[in-house]
C-alpha cells in the first residue's frame, strides 16, 4: 500500500514538472517573440520622440543628434544617441557628448507608456560662464529644479523632483569648463561618475571621481534615505572626499533644509599638506614646514551654527582638543567661539607664521585691513615655546573682531616666576601695529639674561619687569627696531657681575682703555633695585638705574644701541662714612666686550 501511494505521489510530481516546463518555454518563447518583434511593434521614431519629451519634461531641454538614435535589445533594451548636443529652451549650448543612452522597459513600450531611466552619458562637455544661473528657465525640469535650489539654498519641500524615480545616471570621460571671466577658468577633466536615484525605500549611492587642476579627486556618498533628505527632511548619510594630499569623512544625520545641518562624526587627514594647500591655490611661501594635519570631531550643525565637540586636531607635532562653534551669521563675519587645550606650543621660527597669518587678513583698495573670521576663545597651554622664551601652564584668551586683535595671558609660569600679559592691534587696525604689555614677577633675572644672551652689565637675582612697547608693523612681522616704549625693573638681592665697588675704586688710578673684565670677577651686591628704560626703535637708553647696599650706591645711565654698542655712564657712591670716595667711569664698545673708556675719582 505504501509503495503504490509512492508511486501516484511521483506521477503528480512528474505532471506538475512537465506543465511548469512547458509555462516556462511559453513564457520564454513569447519573451523572445517580444523582444525580436520590438523593433517592428515599436518605432525607433516613437521612442526618439518620447525620450525627446521626457527629457524635455523633466529639464527643459532639447537633443540634437548628428544621426538618428539607435536602437540596441542587449543587454536591456536603451535608445542611443551618439555625436549628441544638449540645448537649453533658449538655445544655448548646455552640453555636447560623444554618446547619450538611455534604458526602458519592454512591455512599457509595448503598453504605450514609456519611461526612460538609467541615463549613460560618454565624454559629456559641460561649459558654465557667470551667466549659466541667469539662464536656467524659471520653470525648469527636475534637474534644472535642483540646480535652482542649490544656487538658492535649500528649502524644506516636498520638491516634485524628489519624489521621481531616474534609476542610474552614469558618465564616463566627462569635461567641465567654468568660466570666472575673460582672462580665468576652471577645467575639470576626466569626469566619472554613477548616481543611483532610488525608487522608495531604497539608498542613495553617488560616486564622482575628476581631475580638478590637474590632480585626481574623488567624492562617494551614501544615503539610505536619500528622498527624505532631499526633500528638506533629516537623514543618515556617509561622505568621503579625497583630495589631494588629504582625506574628508562625515558620518551622521542630515538635512538639507534652510541653511542645512548635519550632526555626526567629522574627521580631516592631510598627509601632505603642501601637496592640499598647491593644488587648492592656497600655497603661500614659507609654509613648507607645516607638512602635516588631522582633525577629528563630533560635528553638529544647526542653521547657521556649527558646533565642534570632541575636537582634536594636530599640525605637524603640535595637538590640541577641546570645543568650538563657528557662527555663520548673514552680513557679519563668521566667529568662532570655545576652548582649546594643547599640551605643547611651538612657534619656532616666527617668520613661518607670516604666509599662515596673512591669510587670516584681508585688504581690498583703499580699506582697512580685515580678519576673515571673529574669534573669541580661551586657550589652556602646558608649554609654549618662542624661540628661547619658555612658558607654562598658560591661560589666555584672544578675542579678534571686525577693527581689534587681542591676546590676554591671565597667568603663565615664567623663568621661576609669573608672567601675564596683553598682546593687541593698534590704532591702525589689524595687521598694521600692535602694542603689547607685560606683568613678570619674581623671575630669575640671570637664567632670563642667559636666554635672550642679553648684555653683561644685565642683573642677577629674583626681580620683576613691567614692559609697555608699541610696534607700527603687525606682530608677525616686528623685530628688534621696530619696537618703541618704556620698562622698569626691580630686584631685591641680587648681582651685577663684575661692577665690585673695591673692584672699582681699586681701578680709578689706571691708565685707561682697558677691557670691563680687568675688574675681575667680583660683583656688586645690590639689596634693592630698581630701573626705568625708554625703549627707541629697537635702542634702550637706560634713563636711571640704581642698585643700592649698605654701604655704597651704584647708577647707571646710557644706551644700548639696536647694533649691540653700548654706551653707559656708572657713577659709585659711598652711603656710609669710611666705605670709600666717590668713582665715575665710561663703558662703551660692543656688548659682549665693552672697555673701560675713563675712570676716575669724583663724581
Amino acid at each position: 500500500m505504501r509503495a503504490m501511494a509512492w508511486e501516484r505521489q511521483g506521477e503528480r510530481l512528474k505532471r506538475i514538472g512537465r506543465i511548469s516546463l512547458r509555462l516556462v518555454a511559453i513564457l520564454a518563447a513569447f519573451g523572445l517573440l517580444l523582444w525580436l518583434a520590438l523593433p517592428v511593434l515599436v518605432s525607433t521614431e516613437r521612442l526618439d520622440a518620447a525620450l525627446q519629451a521626457d527629457i524635455k519634461a523633466r529639464n527643459r531641454v532639447d537633443i540634437g543628434a548628428e544621426t538618428p538614435p539607435e536602437l540596441t535589445l542587449w543587454p536591456s533594451p536603451s535608445l542611443t544617441y551618439r555625436n549628441v548636443t544638449v540645448r537649453q529652451g533658449d538655445g544655448s549650448t548646455f552640453f555636447e557628448a560623444e554618446q547619450l543612452s538611455a534604458e526602458f522597459s519592454v512591455l512599457e513600450a509595448l503598453s504605450g507608456t514609456l519611461d526612460f531611466s538609467n541615463f549613460r552619458l560618454y565624454r559629456p562637455h559641460f561649459h558654465l560662464d557667470d551667466s549659466w544661473r541667469d539662464r536656467l528657465p524659471e520653470t525648469g525640469g527636475d534637474f534644472i529644479d535642483a540646480a535652482r535650489q542649490l544656487a538658492d539654498g535649500f528649502r524644506p519641500g516636498p520638491w516634485p523632483f524628489a519624489q521621481r524615480t531616474f534609476g542610474k545616471l552614469t558618465i564616463r570621460e566627462g569635461s567641465l569648463v567654468i568660466e570666472q571671466d575673460a582672462s580665468e577658468q576652471t577645467v575639470i577633466a576626466n569626469i566619472n561618475a554613477t548616481l543611483s536615484w532610488p525608487d522608495a525605500g531604497e539608498p542613495f549611492m553617488g560616486s564622482i571621481s575628476a581631475d580638478i587642476a590637474g590632480k585626481p579627486v574623488r567624492a562617494d556618498l551614501t544615503a539610505p534615505q536619500f528622498r527624505r533628505l532631499i526633500a528638506g527632511g533629516d537623514a543618515p548619510m556617509t561622505l568621503s572626499l579625497t583630495l589631494p594630499g588629504a582625506t574628508i569623512t562625515a558620518e551622521g544625520s542630515a538635512s538639507l533644509a534652510l541653511s542645512g545641518f548635519f550632526t555626526g562624526g567629522f574627521s580631516l587627514e592631510a598627509k601632505d599638506l603642501p601637496a592640499l594647500l598647491a593644488w587648492y591655490g592656497r600655497a603661500p611661501k614659507g609654509m613648507e614646514a607645516m607638512q602635516t594635519a588631522r582633525a577629528t570631531a563630533q560635528l553638529s550643525a544647526t542653521s547657521r551654527l556649527l558646533r565642534f565637540e570632541q575636537l582634536a586636531f594636530s599640525i605637524n607635532d603640535t595637538s590640541a582638543t577641546g570645543i568650538l562653534d563657528l557662527a555663520l551669521k548673514p552680513d557679519s563675519l563668521p566667529k568662532f567661539t570655545g576652548t582649546l587645550a594643547f599640551a605643547d606650543f611651538d612657534v619656532g621660527d616666527i617668520n613661518n607664521l607670516l604666509p599662515l597669518m596673512n591669510q587670516f587678513v584681508t585688504s581690498r583698495g583703499n580699506a582697512r585691513p580685515a580678519p576673515v573670521a571673529a574669534f573669541d576663545l580661551r586657550l589652556s597651554v602646558g608649554q609654549v615655546r618662542l624661540g628661547e622664551v619658555h612658558l607654562s601652564d598658560v591661560a589666555a584668551s584672544m578675542l579678534i573682531s571686525q577693527d581689534h586683535a587681542l591676546i590676554d595671558i591671565g597667568d603663565s609660569e615664567f623663568e621661576d616666576g609669573r608672567l601675564s600679559g596683553r598682546l593687541s592691534s593698534g590704532p591702525k587696525g589689524i595687521g598694521q601695529d600692535m602694542r603689547v604689555q607685560l606683568s613678570i614677577r619674581d623671575i630669575d633675572l640671570a637664567r632670563l639674561g642667559e636666554r635672550l644672551r642679553l648684555s653683561e652689565l644685565w642683573p642677577s637675582g629674583p626681580g620683576s619687569l613691567d614692559i609697555s612697547l608699541a610696534s607700527e608693523r603687525p606682530f608677525i612681522e616686528t623685530r628688534r627696531p621696530d619696537l618703541s616704549g618704556k620698562a622698569t625693573i626691580t630686584a631685591n638681592k641680587g648681582h651685577l657681575d663684575r661692577l665690585a665697588a673695591s673692584s672699582l675704586r681699586a681701578l680709578a688710578g689706571l691708565a685707561v682703555p682697558f677691557p670691563l673684565t680687568a675688574a675681575g670677577d667680583s660683583d656688586f651686591d645690590f639689596d634693592r633695585l630698581d630701573a626705568r628704560l625708554d625703549v627707541d626703535k629697537g635702542a634702550v637708553t637706560v634713563d636711571s638705574a640704581v642698585l643700592e647696599n649698605d654701604t655704597d650706591r651704584l647708577s647707571l645711565s646710557g644706551t644700548f644701541s639696536e647694533s649691540d654698542e653700548v654706551a653707559i655712564r656708572a657713577h659709585l657712591s659711598p652711603l656710609s662714612a669710611g666705605a670709600g670716595t666717590d668713582v665715575s667711569m665710561m663703558i662703551e664698545g660692543p656688548d659682549a666686550s665693552p672697555m673701560v673708556t675713563a675712570i676716575g675719582n669724583g663724581p
